[in-house]
């Protein structure tokens, strides 16, 4: 069915619920279109049931009972053993009002619980534990003081401890909103402050850590925006989500890449890039179906429209572990510490003040078959071995000291440092890697003949470049002139972002075992690029 989402000439510019609204109907269609005659969908998902079910009864049960009848018969026979997301399940299926208590029992009987140590999983939970009994609410409330304490950072909720994802930030404002606990709510309502901030100042919502450009996360951050009265940011997400079904005629899971865009190699070729081994395309359709339709449903909120001026409308706690820094002609988002190399930013994701993304971010899952390695991360290497072995940075947790960004890592056993420097027009980088001490007894065969690639910054593939001399590389159509004191490479790589492959840009020096490598670049705006 195409898809189509033109307005009557004789309308007014519909409203972003109005939106919203037409867009959860799209997706309704589409999921009734594509499900199979056991009532499942044509590819395996955890929870596409019965976000369906709740889409199509909130919109239209009479029209879709067929597909709704069909849904209860597959999550009746639904069983992902261990893997069960009775968290999802549950919330879903709560929320579908028409949906009887004694169904949802009888659905969920003997299913487990996943009890994941994970933040959105435990407001899932706390929020399903509000619909029980007294004992199950104050469940809830004794969950919400666990959740608060470990998964807070000022107003940033973290994906798992220590590490922060914008767009399970956004899932969590989302879901707060369904809380009745009071703390909850305000919670909620700070966490889309911090959305409204990012998403005003970099023109998306989600383009740090796991799950970056995901639809899970812009939906749910169009959700919290609206249900707060952030109408003109909501309405960014509006269109890029609007823009990604007329041009696909589907919702990828992933808008920031080209669906097509899979790995060319046979082992990664069923992999896309901004996808992890849990994702499931139904999945995430029917979600964003659910929020998009409730978000649809949300009053107007008069009262909380955004002001004239760029500053936000309250005081909103500065996050520790995720920093944004806005120049006149970019801004930059960076996490400073986590578990994962997708959870931290070895190099700032950077947008333009039109939204164009100058630095993508990076990184993916690596525990299962994946496009993401150890080179898939932009930070220097050490090469060629004398056995021909590469060697790869990993990233340590960073620290900011007022505009400075400073970031240690480690070669193998060596040791290095990344500084950027941010200010109104420019970001400096400088990548040093020490010189190497050894111990006495330790062979230093392997520390000589080394040279070092630094920065590695990974530039999407569709950027285009003009070298103006060995130190000075142009990208004309966003405005932006690198500099570097040394001679600069950009160079097609096999490597991928969450837009998709990617160019690596980057400066190549002797490594001196005495003195250890050091270079410094620059990428700078042109003044009149607002």
């Amino acid at each position: 069915m195409p898809v189509s989402l033109t307005t009557p000439a004789n309308d007014t510019a519909p409203s972003p619920r109005n939106r919203a609204n037409r867009l959860a109907a799209l997706l309704a269609d589409m999921l009734a279109d594509a499900q199979t005659k056991n009532g499942d969908f044509p590819q395996h998902g955890f929870y596409a049931a019965a976000f369906a079910i709740a889409l199509w009864h909130g919109l239209d049960p009479g029209k879709y009972q067929t597909a709704i009848t069909q849904a209860i018969h597959a999550l009746r026979k639904q069983d992902d053993g261990n893997k069960y997301h009775r968290e999802f399940i549950e919330f879903a299926l709560s929320q579908t009002m028409a949906f009887r208590a004694n169904q949802r029992r009888e659905i969920l009987r003997r299913k487990p619980w996943q009890n994941a140590r994970v933040g959105n999983w435990l407001i899932l939970r706390m929020v399903c534990l509000e619909k029980g009994g007294v004992i199950s609410r104050l469940a809830a409330k004794v969950l919400w003081r666990f959740i608060d304490g470990k998964f807070r950072d000022g107003a940033a909720f973290l994906d798992r401890p220590g590490c922060f994802s914008a767009q399970y930030h956004a899932f969590c404002a989302a879901l707060l909103t369904f809380s009745q606990q009071p703390a909850c709510q305000q919670a909620g309502l700070d966490a889309a402050k911090l959305i409204n901030d990012i998403t005003r100042q970099s023109g998306h919502a989600n383009l740090i850590g796991r799950g970056a450009g995901q639809s899970f996360g812009i939906v749910s951050a169009i959700y919290a925006l609206l249900h707060a009265g952030f109408d003109r940011p909501a309405e960014k997400l509006l269109d890029q989500i609007e823009q990604s079904l007329l041009a696909h005629q589907n919702l990828p899971l992933n808008l920031l890449a080209d669906p097509s865009d899979d790995a060319s190699d046979e082992a990664n070729a069923r992999r896309k890039p901004g996808w992890y081994s849990y994702n499931r395309h139904y999945d995430y359709l029917a979600f964003a179906g659910f929020f998009l339709m409730r978000a649809g449903q949300l009053p107007e909120r008069k009262a909380a429209t955004l002001p004239q001026t760029s500053k936000p409308i309250a005081p909103i706690p500065a996050p520790k572990i995720f920093r944004i820094t806005r120049g006149e002609t970019y801004c930059a988002q960076m996490t400073l510490a986590g578990k994962s190399p997708y959870d931290v930013a070895p190099m700032p994701v950077v947008t333009s003040a039109q939204g164009d993304i100058i630095l993508p971010p990076c990184g993916g899952e690596q525990d299962f078959i994946s496009l993401y390695n150890s080179r898939s991360l932009p930070l220097p290497i050490l090469l060629p071995a004398p056995k021909g072995v590469l060697r790869c940075a990993t990233p340590s947790s960073a620290t900011y000291r007022g505009d400075i960004f400073l970031m240690p890592f480690e070669i193998g056993r060596y040791a290095g440092q990344r500084e950027i420097r941010f200010s109104p027009f420019e970001i400096t980088f400088t990548d040093q890697i020490f010189a190497f001490n050894q111990p006495d007894d330790t062979d230093h065969t392997d520390n000589t003949g080394l040279t070092a690639r630094l920065f590695r910054l990974f530039i999407p593939q569709n950027l285009v470049a003009e070298r103006q001399s060995e130190t000075c590389i142009i990208f004309p159509q966003q405005g932006l002139q690198v500099n570097a004191d040394t001679t600069l490479h950009l160079t097609p790589s096999h490597h991928f972002s969450a837009l998709g492959r990617v160019q690596v840009l980057f400066c190549q020096l002797p490594y001196a075992p005495e003195t250890g490598c050091c270079a410094t670049m620059t990428m700078c705006w042109r003044r009149g690029d607002r």
